[in-house]
């Protein structure tokens, strides 16, 4: 039975990486939206991919907790904020978060092995010279404290908009495309990957808890140290399924081509890892951290340090577009985002 978990989890893992790298899903990409065009058709995405979280785990959690991992909800504090904010600014340095990180690695963008490698360095340097105990969390998820009549009621709600939107999505879909043509496509709907990621995020949240990549890598370089963390490696397979997912994707899109000669940019990739890896101890882990697990379990700190992580974004963005005059344009239509520099 642990066998068969594990076999679908990493499976489910694949899929979430083909899935963002197919919609470009991206934290910076989805402020840089907001600022260019006054629209937020991906923060929208980021927000469903939340409910699709909280409609497939709550019912789990709430019917089958035996079979759910321990969840932790961690409390507000100021570390947590200034995480959030902290990996922001990383984020937007760097020109990716932990989505797009990977997604413009699997392209063959190797550049973006420096954001890696600044990842574990700021990782290890924060946790080396600020030693920390573990945040204040608690076994229950929060959102299961809630009266149990007034779960079911919401519930009921979330699951009749989700068919609502199922049978939508399938409904406008393009003429003549069967599922096979919808799976393969280049580009991915927005309201199309939010469900994959959804589905997907919500039953690894249930079996795994923190499984998500920025915080497997907090945990085993903090390992290494002793660092009162427990080495994730089984939950490391998950970011390669993850990794692997979007290298599929892209090589079966044919956006595969090995490009290193950005040597110039190096420094700045390797920067903005460093500042998003401090970010993800003070959280603890990076924006894929918050909206697969800590935003759908309404754990305390979860809203405010993804509130700071986009304020940090935002301030970055504007700032390097003051000095450069340079801008990243964003542009949404038919539920589709392209991105324009």
């Amino acid at each position: 039975m642990t066998v068969l978990i594990y076999t679908v989890s990493l499976l489910l893992a694949a899929l979430m990486g083909f899935a963002v790298h197919r919609a470009s899903l991206c934290t910076v990409k989805t402020v840089a939206e907001i600022l260019s065009s006054r629209k937020a058709y991906m923060m929208a995405t980021l927000i469903k991919a939340v409910l699709w979280v909280v409609a497939v785990s709550v019912p789990i959690l709430l019917f089958l907790p035996d079979s759910a991992a321990p969840n932790r909800s961690y409390a507000v504090t100021f570390a947590a904020i200034g995480g959030g904010f902290l990996f922001g600014v990383g984020a937007a340095v760097n020109g990716g978060c932990a989505f797009s990180t990977l997604g413009q690695l699997a392209n063959g963008n190797l550049w973006m092995l420096t954001t890696l490698f600044g990842f574990c360095m700021g990782v290890a340097g924060l946790s080396i010279m600020v030693p920390m105990t573990e945040p204040s969390q608690t076994l229950t998820p929060l959102l299961l404290k809630a009266p149990k009549p007034l779960i079911l009621t919401g519930l009921g709600v979330l699951w009749l908009l989700a068919c609502w939107e199922i049978v939508r999505l399938w409904r406008s879909r393009a003429k003549g495309k069967s599922g096979r043509h919808l799976f393969f496509s280049r580009h991915y709907r927005l309201s199309t990957a939010a469900l994959l990621l959804g589905f997907c995020g919500g039953v690894l949240y249930v079996l795994h808890d923190a499984w998500t990549y920025t915080n497997v890598l907090k945990q085993e370089v903090q390992s290494l140290w002793h660092l009162n963390e427990q080495p994730g490696t089984i939950n490391l397979l998950f970011f390669l399924a993850l990794l692997c997912g979007m290298f599929l994707s892209a090589w079966q899109r044919g956006s595969l081509r090995l490009r290193w000669r950005r040597i110039q940019a190096w420094p700045r990739h390797l920067m903005g890892g460093i500042l998003m890896g401090a970010g993800a101890v003070l959280i603890p882990g990076g924006n894929d951290t918050l909206i697969f697990k800590s935003l759908p379990g309404l754990s305390p700190h979860a809203i405010p340090a993804f509130a700071a992580l986009l304020f940090g974004i935002c301030a970055t963005l504007l700032f390097m577009r003051r000095v450069s005059g340079k801008t990243l344009q964003v542009v949404c239509a038919d539920d589709v985002c392209r991105t324009e520099n």
